[in-house]
């Protein structure tokens, strides 16, 4: 089924409407559906809309999954990014080491580097439900452990490591549910909501922590983090088939194939292009709250403030990307034209102030964060294909992000202490980004060839 214009959003919201029905058991047009519960009318309207994809989902059951796997990805990130709201508070009453502080963040991707390949290679053999509820556990348990002693630095590090390593288990299998159970006519609009797991998960812990961090203080953000992963391991135990790959995909059309040297070399250059971006990304994004209170005075509310509206852009343009996709514009070509626009901003950051400059800065930072990220999780459906191995196309471009992830943090709160300050930050992350343009632009090139 093709989308066109402003239509594919119609029919996505119904796609999603008809899986809250399937995942609850009902359907929609079923005879036992009361008259007086549904108006004729409405009936019929809705079945003018979404007749097609009510098919498709009763042809395809394990569409059901979708919803499940960005839940997933959601909670990954949210428990990723309820650090850099809290950082200002956890540095404020506990006095931690900024390089402590920042391994908050990274031993999150420390986690994922060991655990990425093995992950995605065991994820789809069997087991898959043993694996997702491990991830669940696991982050249960490490929020439950950085409670019990936060003045102790070490115990704070070890319950976020606990996380990381369910972040590293559900950041594969939540987009790896999602992207391979999805058909191929949603396949592009899928992947722009698989994108969207990391601003989604940033603007949600960010939404929260004004009123949590007033009343709860930081402590507030764990529950809701402890709360969140119950539910999600509850509704593991609903789904009554959970596979990630093989012969459960009915609409799946033949065995997967191997990897060839190919397409390991894209995946390669790929994961090259993921970490060198990550880098940056995520050291702006843990550092951000807290340079807005040092360096601009701001408060811990003006400082969140500023915080989400990068984040609001990169939601808007991670949808715009994954429309731009479906309709034929080449993956390369986008994701150089978004590294480029971040390195400039990267590049001109000394020019801006606290004014009208510094707002459409960070507008046009988020601008090309939401295209990059669309793109590099696109990426592995791009090389691999329908029939390809998903699960270990992700653990190859997750291996380059926990990368960023684990120097970007560091490499910040590192900087600061040589520099004392926040000045001259701004060249380091810029020469990273323009590293990332040149990757970028060399994979764009092999993927057109190729």
């Amino acid at each position: 089924m093709k989308l066109h214009g402003s239509s594919s959003f119609i029919n996505l919201v119904w796609l999603f409407l008809i899986l809250e029905y399937q995942v609850a058991g009902y359907t929609l047009f079923s005879e036992t559906n009361s008259p007086a519960k549904i108006p004729a009318r409405q009936v019929r309207l809705d079945r003018i809309y979404i007749a097609s994809q009510e098919e498709s989902i009763t042809k395809h059951p394990a569409l059901r999954l979708v919803p499940f796997g960005l839940c997933l990805s959601y909670l990954a990130a949210f428990q990723l990014f309820k650090i850099p709201p809290a950082l200002p508070v956890l540095i404020d009453q506990y006095q931690f080491h900024r390089t402590l502080a920042g391994a908050f963040m990274s031993v999150y991707a420390l986690n994922g580097l060991f655990f990425s390949f093995l992950i995605g290679r065991q994820i789809g053999k069997s087991k898959d439900r043993f694996y997702i509820l491990l991830g669940l556990h696991c982050m249960l348990l490490g929020n439950l452990i950085s409670l019990f002693r936060p003045e102790a630095g070490w115990y704070m590090l070890v319950g976020r490591s606990l996380e990381g390593m369910a972040y590293s288990i559900l950041a594969i299998t939540g987009p790896v549910l999602a992207n391979r159970h999805t058909p191929d006519g949603y396949k592009p609009l899928v992947v722009s909501l698989i994108a969207l797991w990391i601003p989604l998960g940033q603007v949600a812990a960010t939404i929260i922590a004004p009123f949590v961090l007033e009343y709860f203080s930081w402590q507030g953000m764990w529950w809701v983090g402890i709360f969140i992963t119950l539910i999600m391991i509850i509704w593991t135990f609903l789904i009554p088939t959970l596979a990630l790959q093989g012969q459960t995909e009915s609409y799946k059309t033949g065995p997967v194939d191997p990897l060839n040297n190919t397409q390991k070399r894209l995946l390669w250059l790929a994961a090259l292009v993921f970490m060198l971006w990550s880098t940056q990304y995520f050291a702006f994004m843990t550092w951000l709250p807290v340079y807005f209170i040092e360096q601009l005075g701001f408060s811990l509310g003006e400082s969140l403030m500023g915080y989400v509206w990068p984040i609001i852009i990169i939601i808007i343009f991670n949808l715009l990307t994954g429309v731009a996709l479906r309709n034929g514009i080449p993956v390369g070509t986008l994701l150089v034209i978004g590294l480029t626009t971040q390195a400039a901003v990267w590049w001109l950051i000394p020019l801006t102030q606290v004014n009208v400059t510094g707002i459409l800065a960070l507008g046009f930072y988020g601008m090309a964060a939401g295209i990059i990220a669309t793109c590099l999780f696109a990426l592995p459906g791009t090389v691999t294909g329908r029939s390809g191995p998903a699960a270990i196309a992700f653990g190859f471009i997750m291996t380059g992000r926990n990368l960023g992830v684990f120097i970007g943090p560091i490499l910040l709160g590192q900087w600061y202490l040589f520099m004392a300050g926040w000045d001259h930050v701004t060249p380091v992350f810029a020469g990273v980004t323009t590293l990332a343009v040149g990757a970028g632009w060399l994979l764009s090139r092999r993927l057109s060839s190729d």
